[in-house]
């Protein structure tokens, strides 16, 4: 998977640190955080075109490098930020999912013993890779694994929820019972993630049109669908507006759906706005379960759907996009 849209790379990185908390550790030399910052830096420019093999093999060495260096220096919790990056870009960023499984179990195994802070971080990595493998038992095992562990981290915490990101709620936990985890949210969410993978069927839905016409997923079957979860306040869907419009208008004749899924509560002036885009395709809108059924909250989220029903792959955008529509298609 070595094409990548310049958006798709710099937002898994985004998300990858967002998650990961990459950063100078905590309690460390703060003198790595210029080297994390080197290696993410060049990961994000990673997606402004096309790189070869022995490209991403210098990335890898450079990683490495940083690796070999903070081991010599006893730099456990950089160990973890470093091994944890590296797993992100090789399941994310090049798909290898079973080298990026092999990464992050072979440091659990070999930090463990040192008792690094942000341990959690690697088993939340872990459970983001699984995920894509689709297999939700080996997270349920894992996070039955994580809270046996010394480094089961349970705190009373407040968090902020968005509804379709216009409606910001800060929420603390009523009554907390100090057994909480946002190690353990994150790997639930990505044990519900896991449902929706790749080869997995989804989910039947229906929904109402802005005219009121009635649509379910069904009424498409026999076609590959893009289905398209989004709100006008996401730039990342914006920006690949284009490319959508580009792509229905190409290969609708061949028998390519979108079905876009409106998440805003209060979708005024849709029309207009859809109008504007260029976007022809269909649009529910209004109250519907998929959100809640996905684990999609306050995010967009795009999955491609084989003629069956079946989910080809997930949030892809840019060249991958096309090449997985062609693909499904049948069209060289």
């Amino acid at each position: 998977m070595n094409r990548k849209s310049a958006i798709h790379a710099a937002w898994l990185v985004v998300c990858g640190l967002l998650l990961l908390g990459a950063g100078p550790a905590r309690g460390q030399e703060t003198d790595w955080s210029a080297d994390l910052n080197r290696i993410l830096s060049r990961l994000q420019s990673m997606g402004h075109g096309y790189y070869s093999a022995a490209e991403w093999q210098d990335v890898f060495q450079q990683i490495d490098e940083v690796t070999d260096r903070a081991t010599r220096a006893g730099a456990w919790e950089t160990l973890v930020e470093l091994n944890a990056i590296k797993a992100m870009v090789l399941s994310d960023m090049r798909g290898a999912h079973d080298q990026a499984l092999k990464v992050v179990r072979a440091a659990r195994k070999s930090l463990a013993r040192h008792k690094p802070k942000n341990m959690a971080r690697l088993y939340v990595r872990e459970a983001a890779v699984l995920s894509k493998l689709g297999d939700e038992a080996a997270i349920g095992r894992l996070i039955d694994e994580f809270r046996a562990s010394e480094f089961f981290d349970p705190e009373q915490y407040a968090y902020s929820v968005q509804d379709g990101r216009d409606t910001p709620m800060a929420i603390v936990r009523p009554n907390p019972k100090g057994s909480d985890s946002i190690s353990i949210t994150a790997m639930e969410k990505y044990r519900q993630q896991a449902r929706f993978a790749a080869g997995r069927p989804f989910p039947e839905f229906e929904g109402l049109t802005p005219d009121g016409r009635r649509v379910s997923l069904s009424d498409l079957r026999g076609k590959v669908v893009l289905v398209d979860l989004w709100f006008r306040g996401s730039l990342p869907w914006q920006r690949e507006v284009p490319n959508l419009v580009r792509l229905y208008q190409e290969y609708q004749p061949r028998g390519f759906e979108i079905l876009g899924v409106n998440l805003e509560r209060n979708p005024g002036g849709l029309a207009e706005f859809l109008a504007g885009k260029g976007i022809t395709w269909t649009q529910i809108v209004g109250p519907t379960d998929l959100p809640r059924q996905l684990g999609v909250f306050g995010d967009t989220a795009r999955f491609l759907l084989d003629p069956n029903g079946r989910i080809i792959g997930r949030d892809l955008k840019g060249s991958d996009l096309s090449a997985s529509i062609r693909q499904a298609l049948g069209v060289p």
